[in-house]
């Protein structure tokens, strides 16, 4: 424990008076500490401790930054790529009961929608690139998301057009996606405030879902793209991959890194 507060004071000094930039932080003794303020800190102690007491190098390798340090270096960021709740935006409905949609709108579903379902409007006139349907928050997705999708993955057997009276720009539903598991699913209140893990840790794959959930969650690369081509109503929040031990040490330390959002202006 005493590593641990002296590695947190000087990094917030080295924080404080040198590195001023909006960079990756993380929380630490419950405040946000510049990771690389922390890390700078952390190798200056680790590297002399291990060159002049073996035995404090090891007390060091027992301590919470220890298990901190090396998790953020195989970390991987993700992004859930959703909607924005922006004013006026196209929602739509259908007579389709809801299990039926419920059923073929789960993003791991194999299968497409019968041919039959046809969607309204419901709310809204903005046909953003993504809109969703009236209450509920199925989301379907502009031909340009899909373009900028085809880039990195061949999108042709993970996306299909719907149907929707009186919209003339076409919309899809991206379906037939992988799942990975989500370690924290019971942990987290919100988005928003909580740092969700999934079981991935491979940073290649573009495109994939989360087990028991409607997420679409895009790579770092692809939310570059999608950002730069000027996606309307778009957000896309920051999560991480890592292996379910990772995870295990990660909570009994109460790590928690901050998670950044990025929208459409």
């Amino acid at each position: 424990m005493f590593f641990d507060y002296v590695c947190y004071s000087f990094s917030h000094l080295l924080f404080c008076f040198l590195f001023r930039s909006d960079g990756m932080k993380i929380v630490l003794m419950g405040k946000y500490v510049n990771f690389l303020s922390f890390t700078i800190v952390y190798k200056i102690i680790y590297v002399f401790l291990q060159k002049h007491n073996l035995q404090y190098w090891g007390f060091c390798r027992e301590s919470t930054f220890y298990y901190i340090y090396n998790f953020i270096k195989k970390m991987i960021s993700l992004f859930d790529l959703t909607h924005r709740f922006k004013r006026s935006m196209l929602e739509i409905t259908s007579e389709t009961s809801y299990d039926i949609l419920d059923k073929y709108l789960d993003p791991s579903q194999t299968e497409k929608l019968p041919d039959d379902v046809c969607f309204k409007v419901a709310a809204g006139k903005k046909d953003y690139d993504i809109i969703r349907y009236y209450e509920v928050g199925w989301e379907f997705y502009s031909q340009k998301i899909i373009d900028v999708l085809s880039q990195f993955v061949d999108m042709s057997d993970k996306c299909y057009p719907v149907k929707i009276e009186g919209v003339e720009k076409q919309y899809y539903v991206i379906y037939n996606l992988k799942t990975y598991p989500f370690w924290n699913t019971d942990d987290v209140v919100s988005a928003y405030d909580d740092p969700y893990y999934f079981g991935i840790n491979d940073k290649s794959i573009p495109i994939f879902g989360i087990d028991d959930t409607a997420f679409i969650i895009v790579s770092e690369e692809i939310k570059d793209a999608l950002l730069k081509s000027k996606i309307s109503n778009i957000e896309l929040i920051e999560h991480f991959g890592c292996s379910f031990e990772e995870y295990e040490k990660i909570k009994e330390s109460n790590f928690k890194p901050q998670i950044h959002i990025y929208e459409d202006k």
